[in-house]
């Protein structure tokens, strides 16, 4: 009986490394539903204070931030997000150590041939250039289009 008493005053220690394995992913499972949720009830109240903003003047600078900061959730990615996104990240040091001498190599060497990179930079401005390009003109056509409505609009 005095045994019982005993084990249960003494946390059991994980006899194996499986054991112990599992419980370090259980604990990080929990702090990793922990975060999204804090996650989730931050931008649920960020929702909130868009839904039913208040409609007075600011009152100082943390004021304006307060009530500026989140209408963060209508932000579109940028063109440079979506390319960030897309790009391959190396995962082995191996293919690090691979690129950062490709790197040096470019930036160290005195070559004047268009070698890839520089061929993926210009396609990257080219692209970049068509995105905005394309982006300006959908706004003005856009525009146009509620302009022309507005005139040509009967007012009641």
């Amino acid at each position: 009986m005095t045994e019982d008493v005993q084990d249960a005053q003494v946390p059991r220690r994980p006899e194996s490394g499986q054991e112990e394995k599992e419980e370090r992913e259980k604990i990080s499972e929990e702090n990793a539903k922990k975060a999204t949720n804090l996650i989730l009830k931050s931008l649920e109240r960020d929702q909130d204070k868009l839904l039913n903003p208040r409609i007075l003047p600011f009152s100082s600078l943390n004021n304006a931030y307060d009530s500026l900061l989140p209408y963060h959730l209508f932000m579109s990615p940028t063109y440079d997000d979506l390319i960030y996104q897309t790009v391959k990240r190396a995962k082995e040091p191996k293919n690090m150590e691979r690129v950062l001498e490709k790197l040096a190599e470019i930036v160290l060497g005195t070559k004047n041939e268009p070698d890839e990179l520089h061929v993926m930079e210009e396609r990257l401005r080219v692209e970049e250039e068509r995105y905005y390009l394309n982006k300006t003109i959908n706004y003005r056509k856009t525009k146009i289009k509620e302009i022309e409505e507005t005139v040509l609009r009967p007012s009641r």
